[in-house]
Order: structure tokens, then sequence, then C-alpha cells
């Protein structure tokens, strides 16, 4: 199974990063960054998945290996309830802005806050989407929507070829309906979203202090690091850093893919087990072979990431250092599979002082390091490694202290 899932999100992967290379022989690090300037706001709109998205993800397929079928039902039809309304929220403000464009007649800002609408409902409803997918069919389900939102994505390249920029911002708006429209059609979980207080409340208490620092670390700092490049380094450079991290996400795909099926099996197994040095023990053999593996292809790519760019994107030549900085971002992230079992075990204390103290360094490095991408992807790298040995340390040290 985990063969069939992985093979299905390389495939795609692979579509995803063909289309990346051909886009960027049609538009340049300066429209790219244009465009990407209008998506920061989505990652600062991920505030509403502080409620419930920490709890969720755990508490679903916990409730589920603990037996308890109807109470996973109904903590997943309040959960439903509450992703919909935030992103009807989202979609409202981007509306908002799509409209003072249109009074004010930019209508290339018009179009690009109409454009991230379907990636808002991907962003913040799709996550619920994905959570319920939980047994080894679900996953083939789910390869199965990467490898279509991928095709189809590749397939209109045809409008950017012809229209440039205007058609990147159609194959932008049409790839996330897609990708909403087969996450929802081949969901293996209906339930009628259900307004249910007590259960939200019972999600949030849960939640906060999982998705409050988790939040920082990623939505926050992500779209705090890209306003600081639009800011501090302009456009270009902003699309220059968007297109490097497309790449990293193409080459990352297959580790994030056996990542997302261990966080199930390994939450289950807390659920049947209630034994964190048993879910710890069973989830060394897989981060042992994922970072392995990580290494080898990060080495790879590495020497051969240069030449390969040079040839087929050499309007991205200035992404090639980014990269090689990037690209050992997925060793690190193979690395941190062990680390689910302290948001298994609703570790609150220290997974939030892990992920504060990661934010402050990153952006601390960042601002200290000379204002270029190069400084920027440093401050993620070695703040990233920061994270992990912390969190291996604390892990270890209180498994040998409870024998837990």
């Amino acid at each position: 199974m985990i063969g069939v899932f992985a093979g299905g999100n390389f495939l795609a992967s692979a579509i995803s990063g063909i289309s990346g290379i051909l886009y960027s022989r049609w538009i340049g690090p300066e429209e790219l960054g244009e465009f990407s300037k209008y998506g920061i706001l989505t990652g600062y709109l991920g505030i509403g998945l502080i409620i419930v998205h920490g709890a969720l993800p755990r508490q679903y397929p916990y409730l589920l290996g603990q037996g308890d079928i109807d109470e996973a039902r109904s903590i997943s039809a309040a959960a439903k309830w509450w992703y919909l309304i935030f992103t009807w929220i989202g979609t409202a403000i981007f509306a908002v802005l799509a409209i003072c464009s249109l009074f004010a007649e930019d209508y290339r800002a018009l179009f690009g806050w109409l454009a991230q609408i379907p990636a808002l409902w991907m962003a913040i409803y799709g996550l619920y989407l994905q959570t319920m997918y939980r047994s080894n069919s679900d996953f083939v389900k789910l390869s199965n929507n990467q490898v279509i939102t991928s095709v189809s994505a590749f397939l209109m390249l045809i409008f950017v070829k012809f229209f440039a920029y205007w058609g990147f911002l159609g194959r932008f708006f049409t790839q996330g309906l897609i990708n909403v429209y087969v996450h929802r059609r081949f969901n293996p979980a209906k339930v009628k979203a259900k307004f249910d207080l007590n259960r939200l409340k019972k999600l949030a208490i849960m939640s906060l202090p999982l998705s409050v620092p988790a939040y920082i670390d990623t939505y926050l700092l992500n779209s705090t690091i890209s306003f600081f490049i639009l800011n501090y380094l302009g456009e270009r450079d902003l699309g220059i850093y968007a297109w490097a991290l497309m790449l990293q996400g193409m080459l990352m795909i297959l580790v994030r893919a056996i990542h997302q099926i261990y966080v199930t099996k390994i939450t289950i197994k807390y659920g049947e087990t209630n034994s964190l040095l048993e879910c710890f023990n069973f989830s060394l053999k897989p981060t042992a072979l994922s970072v392995g593996a990580s290494i080898v292809l990060a080495i790879v790519f590495h020497f051969t990431i240069a030449p390969f760019i040079e040839l087929v994107a050499p309007r991205y030549i200035g992404s090639i250092p980014v990269i090689r900085i990037l690209i050992w971002q997925m060793p690190l992230f193979a690395s941190g599979l062990g680390l689910i079992v302290m948001t298994s075990a609703l570790w609150y204390k220290e997974l939030i002082g892990m992920r504060l103290a990661k934010t402050v360094l990153c952006l601390g490095i960042i601002l200290l390091l000379p204002r270029n991408v190069n400084g920027v992807a440093s401050g993620i790298i070695l703040s990233d490694l920061f994270y992990y040995l912390l969190g291996y340390g604390i892990l270890i040290r209180r498994l040998k202290l409870n024998k837990v």
C-alpha cells in the first residue's frame, strides 16, 4: 500500500515538476513574484485552523483505533462545520479585496485575488477532507486525487504558453477548483456538517495548545518570510523564492507521503496500546529508511540541480543556490516522523516551546544574515535543524525518565 501511495504521489510530483519547468519558460520571476504576493494572505488566514485542526487529525484516528466509530463521525461533523464557516469567511475577504481592485481599475490585482479563492478552499477545507482519508484503500484514493489534479494542471499549461500571466492565473484558479472537487468527490467519510458547540469546545481545548505554535511556525512564519522578501527584496526575488519552493515541494512529496501514512498509523497504534514507547519504537524503522533515502536524494540533487536549471529554466538561474539550501529540509522533515508520538500524547508545553523557539530563531537568523534569498533559506534550514534536535532530546529524556 505504501508503495502504491508513494508511487502515485511521486508521479503527481513529477508531473507538477515538469509543469513548473515548462511555465518557467513562459513567465519570468517578476511575473511569478507578482502572482505569489496575492497568496501571502492565504497563509495568514490559516489562523482559523487553530480551533480544530490541531485536534482532528489526532482525535479522529485515535477514536477509530479505540473502535468508537459513532463518536469519530460526530467529531468529524462538528469539525467540518467549522472548516466550512472559516473558509467562507476567507472567501468573503478575498471577494472584498477583488471588488476594491475593480473600483481602482487594477485588473491584474482583481484577478490575482479571485484566483486565490479555490486555493484558500483547499488550504482550509481541503485539510479537513484529507484528514478523512484513513484506511489503506483511502490512501490509494488520495494518491489518485493528486495525480488527477497534476494531470489536469499539466494539460492547462497551454493557456500559460499563449496568454502568459493571464493564462497562469486561469490555470491556477481552475486547478484549485479541480483539487477541491476530487478530494470532496472521493472522500471516504461523508458526514453532514453540524454545529455542535460541546464537541467544538472539546476540539478547541485540545487543538489550541497544539495549533497556536504550529500556526506560528508554519502559516505565520511562511507568510511573514514571503512578506519580508516582497518588501525588502522585491517581486523578482519573491518569484525566485516561490519557484525554488515549487521545486523543493516536488522533491519532498515522496517523504511527505510516507509521513502522512505513518501519522495515521502511529496515532492509531497509540489509541490501541496507550504506550508511547511502543509507538516510538514502531516509528524508528520507517524514520531511518526515510531519512536515509532523503539524504541520498539530497546529495544527488545538490550536484545535478545547477546544470539542470541552466538547461531547462535559464530565467530562474538565480534560484540555484536557494534550492541547494532548501533541499536539505527533506531529510530534516523525514527525521521528524518519530516526533509524532509527542502530538499523540498531547505534550502541549513541549510542543509549544519547541515551535516558538524555532520561529524566533528562524526570524532572528534571517534578520542577522545578509538580506537576500539565500539568507532566508539558511534561516529556515538552521531553525529546522534546531527544532528536530531539541524535539528528540526532549522525547528521549522523557521516555527514559517515565518508562512510558
